[in-house]
């Protein structure tokens, strides 16, 4: 195993340890809705929000200095 392969695999470990341990749901309020999902799944989806802004800044600033 090369050097990728085992941080790749500590990763993968440290993220199923992560998932396990944050099962536990947890109550969302948007504006006028009210939800229940499990933290990990939360914490999944702000994360993916937070990598659309940052791709999308990116683009607009890689954009901008182009022209």
């Amino acid at each position: 195993m090369n050097t990728k392969q085992v941080i790749l695999l500590i990763l993968i470990v440290l993220a199923i340890v992560f998932m396990f341990q944050n099962r536990g749901p947890v109550p969302i309020h948007i504006l006028f809705w009210s939800l229940s999902m499990p933290r990990v799944l939360l914490i999944i989806i702000l994360l993916l929000i937070g990598f659309a802004i940052g791709f999308v800044a990116a683009t607009l600033k890689s954009g901008k200095s182009s022209d």
